[in-house]
This record gives C-alpha cells, sequence and structure tokens, in this order.
C-alpha cells in the first residue's frame, strides 16, 4: 500500500509543473493568437483541476483522484487539439 500511495502521490504533485506549462501557454495564446481561443479556456481548465487534484495527495478522497484522472484527460485532449492547430494548414493573419 506504501509504493501505491508513494507513485499517487509523485503523479498527483507532477500536475503542478504540468498546470504551470498549460496555464502559461494558454497566457502566450491570449496575447499573440496563435491557437484559436477555446484552445485557452479548455488549457486553463485542465490547468485548475491539476492543481485542485494536487490537494488529493493529502487525502483519501476518491473524488481528488477522479478530478486528477480528468484533468489528465483534459490535458491530453487540449495536447491533440493544439496539436492539431500547429501542425495543420497555414492560415494567413490579416494585417
Amino acid at each position: 500500500m506504501l509504493l501505491y500511495d508513494t507513485s499517487t502521490a509523485a503523479i498527483l504533485v507532477s500536475g503542478i509543473g504540468i498546470a504551470v506549462f498549460v496555464g502559461a501557454t494558454c497566457v502566450a495564446n491570449v496575447r499573440i493568437h496563435v491557437l484559436p481561443a477555446w484552445t485557452n479556456y479548455a488549457g486553463w481548465a485542465a490547468a485548475g483541476a491539476f492543481l485542485v487534484s494536487v490537494v488529493g495527495v493529502g487525502s483519501r478522497a476518491d473524488a481528488l483522484l477522479l478530478i486528477g484522472y480528468a484533468a489528465f484527460l483534459a490535458w491530453c485532449t487540449w495536447i491533440i487539439a493544439v496539436s492539431v492547430f500547429m501542425f495543420g494548414p497555414t492560415r494567413r493573419r490579416a494585417g
């Protein structure tokens, strides 16, 4: 059981770094408008869910662990969406 708790804690705490990365990417996108605006909202939702799930490190609440799983799935979806727009056909910007 100790190994399971340790691995769960390590995974949940890594969510802090993921949340910072996704949040910084969304803030940069707000400023330079490279990706669609909806990717910002999806990214901020995933980052917020990761930060909420970090509270689950010190608790036995299964709901916080489920939020961590949902955050991971939202992050994976965000990565796929951003990748499609990054590597898709180029669009010319007006101006």
